[in-house]
Formats: structure tokens, sequence, C-alpha cells
């Protein structure tokens, strides 16, 4: 858990975020991961996608190029990295993280773009 947030939250919001995470039993937590990662490429579906969509990811992510190719590849796409946070970026950056989602949610429809990361 300590590997995808770059600053511990709270003893108490980690002990949940922790005991959440474990309920889901080991083998079935790896099945999917290994399924996902390694039988299923979803690029092609990405063009299908027909609603606003945004795409929040770690300034600091070692897939960040692919994240923002992702976001290109989505007809009415938003993309956003968020500085200084990890993979939980609604844990280490939640303010810079709602402010996104606030601001992505009253956004109107036409005022979306895929051109790249908007902060």
């Amino acid at each position: 858990m300590q590997a995808i947030m770059k600053a511990p939250p709270a003893p108490l919001t980690f002990d949940t975020l922790t005991s959440e995470s474990l309920k889901t039993p080991v083998d079935t937590g790896v099945s999917m991961l290994v399924s996902d990662m390694l039988t299923t490429d979803r690029r092609p579906s990405l063009k299908k996608f027909d609603k606003p969509t945004l795409v929040i990811a770690s300034g600091e992510s070692l897939l960040l190029q692919a994240q923002k190719a992702m976001a290109q590849a989505l007809p009415n796409a938003q993309f956003v990295s968020i500085e200084h946070a990890r993979h939980a970026v609604f844990v280490d950056a939640p303010v810079d993280f709602n402010r996104t989602l606030l601001r992505f949610i009253d956004l109107p429809a036409s005022g979306l773009s895929s051109s790249g990361p908007s902060s």
C-alpha cells in the first residue's frame, strides 16, 4: 500500500485503506491483475468511448507517456498530470485531485480536449 503513496496518510486512513484492500483474496487479486495486464489489450476500444473522459495521472508515473497516449486516443478526453504524487493521486494530492475532478464535472462537454496535460 505504501508503494503507491508518496506520503503516508493519517494512520486511520491508512488502516482503513489497508483493511479494505485485504478483503480481496490474494489469489483472486493476482489472477485479475495478471489476466488484465497480460491477456487484454484495451487500446482498440478507446476510440469507442463517446462520453467525456478525465484521465488523471501521477507526474511521477513510469507510464506517464503511455497514459498521455491513451488520453489522446480517447475522442473526448482531458489529461491531467498531478505532480508530487504517486499512483494513489487522490491520497497524495487530494486537494489537486478534487479540484481537477470538480473542474471536469463542471466543464461543458465541448470544452474538453485531449491535447495533453492541463496542469
